[in-house]
């Protein structure tokens, strides 16, 4: 290391930064002079810039107002008559008058040097006095008592203005007052001579100089007396005083209290570091960095780095400038304390006596007083961070290992006293600088932090960074990274600590320690934030249950918590209760979470009764560990809870959580409680505080990037919509919930709620459907699904506050109502209820449940009738009830249909095509490919031959006397369709299913439970053959139909058309064969419209099969009335 000068060229020619407030101060102060007396008091550590501050002042003051300085650091400006003469001297060349101080200064020189006769070449400001250099040269021989009477004498002689003051009381008894009472009339009449003369201003340098340091005792506490007295007395000007500590003057009089304005001097900011180092020359960035960061905001430090190289030196320079006025007796107890960050009385009693030092009041007192000593909290005090950092190397290795070691202990007894996040920052801190290669000792206190928060984590990297400042290597920065992943997650912030871990391997080291496994775990429940759940899964299982270190059972919970939240509630209670068992009764934090999970369990699974508590519990164990986070995340548990139950309580103990876990600085648990808080809002039906609370919820859940909650938020945001009787909007915000719940695979029953929901407001949505099936296939229900189910459906029906199920309780009250052959519709007002009939024979292919045919149809078509609500169990649903005449009572079979209804009726079908087939359930395994039309038409087929097969027993002698061949099958040719593309087929469009809405043939189609997705064609052909046109009738739909669906694109579809006829008619043959021998036996007054019908069905079907054979009516009759009878 080159030794350098301590003096370099051009040090004084500093360059001024910042410090804006305080010249503001200093400007409004020059403004309002004279209007009070003012004292600035600029107080500041050593180095801080109070003399270079001064300086600005002095040259910023206005040029013509009179200024003096007193530079106390100086020794000879500090006595009484030499202050007095440099103000005087500076003063006097401002043009400021002192005859009176003047003669009076003279007389007291005069006493205090006796034996040396008074001139003006003994005086450095005689020059600046008329009065000295005139006068005292006559005046040889004057005694040293009674010199003012002969000056004044002589002075009134040669200046008029003396013959004014010659009488003077203060002057003519100069010569009778002692010496101590001399020295105070001289600084009266200073202070008078400049008071006269107006405006000034007056600063004084270092003060701290004058006194002798902070002790203040014996004579040193006299050396200032003469400065107070002048000060005391000066209210026309301002004065500025710059020390190191506060001028303490208001034990001397309590009125310097309203007197001083203390202008504390701060260390520089950030910028003004930069700006001051680029000023000196400083041109390479890292090293301004460097020295901002190292300088504390002290700018002689930037002034040594500049000037003197090597930090080493600096510090030198620093110990020097510190401890220049310390008395020798604080130093060594200053380079003990230097080691902690932050003491107290008890810190110093403690290391004062384990060093066998004075450890007393008048010590602690004596301490404490230095400027370089700062508050830093209600109880505790601070060295300046530099001098600590300077004063710490005259410490033995040996002795700073002690050190820390005792400092320790005392601060993790604290911690353990009182659960303070810093004490056991502090005791961190120390145990790492104790032993900086035990990693796995500092573990224990990283936990202790945690449960007080994400900051006393941040710290705790913080000190650890700064203690290695890069020079930890590998294994040190195994426990930064940790440290940093745990605080991020502790906060909900998935996408932080996965950046810091993301190239971990993805299983543990063959040698792993604790840290390893911290960080694997750690990285795990970073995944499991960010939806990555199987990945998550897989790091948890290979810590739990194998791993033996301590962290095996926090991977326990993990793992459990998973099971948990992907619905296997049996597992999850299961796995915390091993992870009980296998816990020691000190890990009272870990017991908690265990409880706080079971609880969550119990809630996912919809039993909120067995989650209380659970709750309760986890707070008793989070209280006694002083969990302040697990603390604050029950407060968000409960009130996610109480939302199921009791909204009112559920919004007051939300809005406790938000507040705690804001405090806490907890983004992602600030989203969950807000959440809970809309839910809770919903519940009372405050819609416009619920929609508040979610969109907050929002902000903080993507801050967190915290899939599952987001998902969550969204899905109550739905229930809004629905509550609010938004439809589409409930719709689209479930269908997005529920593809972000499959995404991140967790919360089944979340999506089973969505499914719920949708059903409820008649909205279903096959994929929300197709993600139900699949929730439930994976569901491990505690009570069984049928409980489970009914809890989810009760609270839709709750928050959506619906009268669906009154509704359906009045049909059920009611007789009257029309059935079909599936189900029994009745009318309540106007709505139209519809219930399955149990036991139905099912004689017609169903792939999809109606109420999601008509929802996907509402969406496009204006020809349905709108769904209200879908009940699972009971079974039911809730339609439009369309207030019109149906077809069939307006034209039954052999009527001529309204004009305008064929058009209306081929438009419809055209319509059919702009449904999307993805809006529909998924077709069954095994349905054709699309526009493979024989295909298609073998479904159908299989259909009709398997009503064939299953009433062949029971029907097949009734089949033979109607003359319906052993295989009625043989003659189709359903083979040789031509291929279509396929689309949405009503499939049973008849009378009885169009409503006539206006006079225009408008129609509404009900009775879509038959719907396919299937041939066009087939539509036209089923349609022809159950609605039984007139002939002339049946060619004007075939020709409207062809119009409308552009059917020119197909070749031969007229052909078709028969070939799905003939498929027709010999179903109709057998199915309604069966049917209406049933209906005669139970309603014997349809006996002459089923012969009618069926006649004219099996005499369709007799050309199919090339039988000419008439049928008679009469046999008819005769067969379908006695066959069952």
């Amino acid at each position: 290391m080159t030794v350098t000068a301590r003096y370099q060229p051009g040090a004084v020619r500093i360059p001024f930064v910042d410090r804006e407030e305080l010249l503001a101060a200093f400007d409004a102060e020059i403004a309002a002079m004279g209007a009070t007396p003012r004292l600035l008091e600029l107080t500041g550590v050593g180095g801080i810039g109070k003399s270079r501050l001064m300086h600005e002042l002095v040259r910023r003051a206005p040029k013509d107002l009179p200024q003096a300085t007193l530079n106390l650091q100086e020794p000879s400006q500090r006595p009484a008559p030499a202050g007095l003469g440099s103000l005087r001297a500076q003063f006097g060349r401002a043009g400021v008058r002192f005859d009176r101080f003047d003669l009076a200064y003279g007389v007291w020189w005069q006493r205090l040097n006796p034996h040396v006769a008074l001139s003006a070449d003994q005086l450095s400001w005689a020059a600046e006095s008329d009065l000295i250099t005139s006068v005292l040269n006559d005046a040889s021989g004057v005694p040293v008592f009674g010199v003012a009477v002969k000056v004044l004498g002589i002075a009134a002689r040669r200046f008029k203005r003396w013959n004014v003051i010659r009488h003077d009381p203060t002057l003519l008894e100069l010569d009778e007052l002692t010496l101590d009472q001399l020295g105070d009339a001289v600084v009266y009449l200073f202070a008078q001579d400049l008071e006269k003369h107006g405006r000034y201003l007056l600063c004084v340098d270092a003060y701290e100089a004058l006194v002798g340091g902070v002790a203040r005792a014996g004579t040193a506490a006299l050396a200032d007396v003469w400065l107070r007295d002048l000060l005391g007395q000066l209210d026309r000007g301002l004065v500025a005083v710059a020390s190191r500590e506060p001028l303490g003057w208001v034990r001397h009089d309590p009125g310097w209290a309203g007197r001083i304005q203390p202008l504390p001097v701060a260390a520089l900011p950030y910028e003004a570091r930069h700006e001051l180092a680029a000023a000196l020359g400083v041109a390479d960035q890292r090293t301004r960095e460097a020295i901002a960061r190292d300088c504390e905001g002290l700018p002689f430090y930037i002034h040594l780095a500049h000037e003197s190289g090597p930090a080493a030196g600096r510090y030198a320079h620093i110990e020097e400038r510190f401890l220049h006025h310390v008395e020798p007796d604080m130093v060594r107890i200053f380079e003990l304390l230097s080691v902690a960050r932050v003491f107290d009385r008890e810190i110093f009693r403690r290391v004062a006596r384990h060093y066998e030092l004075r450890a007393d009041t008048q010590m602690w007192e004596r301490l404490i007083s230095y400027s370089f000593i700062a508050t830093v909290g209600r109880d505790s005090l601070q060295l300046h961070q530099l001098m600590a950092r300077s004063i710490q190397s005259r410490l033995s290795p040996g002795v700073l290992r002690e050190l820390h070691e005792l400092l320790g202990d005392l601060w993790q007894q604290r911690g353990l006293a009182t659960r303070s996040a810093d004490a056991w920052r502090e005791a961190a801190r120390h145990a790492a600088y104790a032993n900086p290669g035990d990693l796995a000792a500092l573990l224990p206190f990283a936990d202790r932090l945690a449960a007080t928060g994400k900051p006393g984590l941040d710290a705790m990297r913080t000190d650890l960074e700064e203690m290695w400042a890069g020079a930890a290597g590998a294994d040190g920065q195994r426990l930064v990274r940790l440290l940093h992943a745990e605080a991020e997650l502790l906060v909900g912030d998935g996408d932080a600590a996965h950046e810091g871990l993301r190239s971990l391997g993805a299983h543990l080291p063959p040698a792993a320690d604790e840290v390893d496994a911290r960080l694997a775990l750690a990285a795990a429940n970073a995944l499991r934030i960010i939806g990555e759940t199987g990945q998550a899964l897989h790091r948890y299982a290979q810590i739990w249950p194998d791993y033996s270190g301590p962290v095996r059972l926090d991977a326990g919970l993990w793992h459990a918590d998973l099971d948990m939240a992907q619905g296997r509630f049996v597992d999850a209670i299961a796995t915390a209760e091993a992870v009980a068992a296998a816990s020691s009764p000190d890990r009272v934090a870990l017991l908690g979470d265990l409880a706080r999970l079971r609880a969550l369990a119990y809630r996912f699974a919809f039993e909120p009764e067995l989650a209380h508590p659970e709750l309760r519990q986890a707070r008793e164990f989070y209280e006694a560990a002083g969990h302040e986070v697990g603390l604050a995340n029950i407060m968000t548990n409960e009130a996610e809870v109480l939302a199921l139950s009791d909204p009112a309580r559920a919004v007051t103990a939300a809005e406790a959580a938000v507040a705690a876990q804001r405090r806490i600085g907890a983004t992602l648990e600030v989203g969950k409680s807000l959440s809970a808080l809309a839910l809770g809002r919903l519940g009372l039906g405050e819609l416009e505080k619920a929609d508040a609370a979610l969109d907050e919820a929002v902000v903080a859940l993507e801050q967190s990037a915290y899939r599952s909650g987001r998902a969550r938020a969204e899905l109550v945001r739905a229930l809004c919509h629905a509550r609010a009787r938004r439809r589409d909007e409930a719709v689209a915000s479930t269908v997005w919930a529920v593809s972000e719940l499959e995404a991140v695979q967790v919360y089944p029953t979340l999506i089973m709620v969505a499914g719920a929901l949708l059903d409820r407001i008649g909205a279903p949505d096959p994929a929300v459907t197709a993600a139900v099936e699949r929730a439930i296939a994976a569901l491990q229900p505690l009570n069984g699904l049928p409980r489970l189910a009914a809890s989810v459906r009760a609270l839709v029906s709750q928050l959506v506050a619906d009268d669906w199920d009154e509704v359906y309780d009045q049909a059920q009250a009611q007789v009257e109502g029309s059935s079909g052959f599936y189900n029994h519709n009745v009318r309540v007002g106007d709505r139209l209820v519809r219930v399955p009939i149990a036991g139905a024979d099912r004689m017609d292919l169903h792939i999809w449940p109606e109420e999601a045919v008509l929802a996907a149809a509402g969406r496009r078509l204006a020809d349905v009738p709108a769904l209200y609500t879908v009940s699972r169990e009971p079974a039911y649903q809730i339609h439009e009830w369309v207030d019109r005449p149906t077809l069939n009572d307006v034209a039954p079979r052999g009527v001529p249909v309204p004009p305008g209804v064929i058009d209306q009726l081929a438009a419809f079908f055209a319509r059919l095509g702009t449904v999307p087939l993805d809006t529909l359930p998924p077709v069954p395994d095994g349905w054709p490919h699309d526009g493979d039309s024989a295909a298609f038409a073998d479904r159908l087929l299989d259909t009709t031959r398997g009503v064939h097969a299953s009433f062949a027993a029971g029907f097949g002698a009734l089949w033979e006397r109607l003359g319906i061949p052993a295989d009625p099958f043989a003659a189709l040719t359903l083979n040789q369709l031509a291929t279509r593309p396929f689309r949405l087929v009503h499939a049973d469009v008849h009378r009885k299913n169009v409503l006539l809405r206006d006079g225009d043939g408008a129609v509404v189609i009900l009775d879509w439970e038959l719907a396919l997705a299937g041939d066009p064609v087939y539509e036209l052909a089923v349609h022809l053959h159950k609605m039984g046109y007139l002939p002339e009738e049946d060619r004007a739909m075939r020709a409207a139909w062809a119009r409308a669906c552009a059917a020119e694109q197909w070749p031969g579809w007229e052909s078709d058309v028969a070939r799905y006829l003939a498929h027709e008619r010999v179903k109709s043959v057998i199915v309604d064969s069966v049917r209406y021998a049933k209906l005669v036996v139970a309603e014997p007054g349809e006996l002459d419209q089923c012969t009618e019908t069926f006649t004219d069905k099996l005499s369709l079907a007799r050309h199919v099969w090339g039988d000419d054979r008439p049928v008679d009516p009469a046999e008819v009759r005769s067969l379908l009335s006695g066959y069952l009878g």
